[in-house]
């Protein structure tokens, strides 16, 4: 206690100093609104310079993984534009035969590994699907409708031993059908086609159009081998299907408008001149 009397003795006029200066500089400001002003800018330009340069840090080191996310939101939208552009060219090109409807339906239920495999899809009666309807994708054909209830219909996929398509090869027009040896789920066998007709791998595989079922010049698949069968004049030649049927999700389904106008008249003609 001594010693802080001491203390305040020995320098009372300059505390007394400091403390009327800070009265003065305290009542200057607070009468004078322009000098307050003037105060109160300085500490909002100051705080503001400090604010600005600590934003300006932060975003530098930022900028990598601003840079990342941006090249996946990137990815996603080229995906999403490259899918769309690939049915709206399909669409764009299978609308101009007035023949023909389309409807969209996704795959509920699938196989691959089976003789016979089936596909399920999430539409039925109510949506206008009925048996012998043609399935296919954006990328090529699937299978024909089966069974048909209110709300799902059950599909005989390409991938089934019983079921045999129209098809040719695109380049030449030479047609043949095609079905499934149950060997391998990525191919079938493009059969009934003679061995003089000139092919290479790679060559397009397509719907030929002759069935009331198929529009003509859906993608089949495409040429990956083929050889001479020595029984016949024939070639086996085994196709690459354009679908990978692991894959499938969303599909449409075909509605020949005209189908049963033909289906009436070939069987009427065909009884009539007891064709087989």
């Amino acid at each position: 206690m001594k010693n802080l009397l001491r203390l305040l003795l020995n320098y009372n006029f300059v505390l007394l100093f400091i403390i009327l200066e800070i009265i003065a500089v305290s009542l200057t400001i607070t009468n004078s609104k322009a000098k307050l002003s003037v105060y109160l800018s300085s500490a909002n330009s100051i705080s503001g310079f400090f604010f600005n340069n600590t934003t300006a840090i932060n975003q530098y080191f930022n900028l990598k993984k601003d840079n990342e996310l941006l090249v996946v939101e990137n990815k996603l939208l080229i995906n999403k534009l490259s899918v769309f552009n690939t049915e709206l060219e399909f669409v764009s090109q299978k609308i101009k035969d007035m023949s023909f409807t389309y409807m969209t339906a996704q795959v509920v239920k699938n196989s691959v590994f089976n003789t016979n495999n089936f596909i399920t899809i999430d539409k039925g009666s109510d949506s206008g699907i009925k048996p012998d309807m043609a399935i296919v994708s954006s990328s090529g054909i699937i299978g024909i409708t089966a069974k048909v209830s209110k709300n799902y219909a059950t599909v005989v996929s390409v991938l089934n031993t019983k079921l045999f398509v129209s098809a040719k090869l695109k380049k030449s027009d030479y047609f043949g059908s095609i079905s499934w040896d149950a060997s391998n789920y990525k191919t079938v066998i493009l059969s009934e086609i003679p061995e003089h007709i000139k092919i290479k791998k790679g060559d397009t595989v397509v719907t030929s159009g002759y069935s009331a079922i198929f529009p003509k010049d859906i993608t089949i698949g495409f040429v990956e081998k083929f050889e001479k069968i020595d029984e016949n004049n024939f070639l086996k030649i085994t196709v690459n299907l354009s679908q990978d049927f692991k894959k499938l999700n969303y599909i449409y389904v075909i509605d020949n408008k005209v189908k049963h106008e033909k289906d009436s008249l070939e069987n009427k003609t065909s009884e009539d001149f007891m064709f087989d």
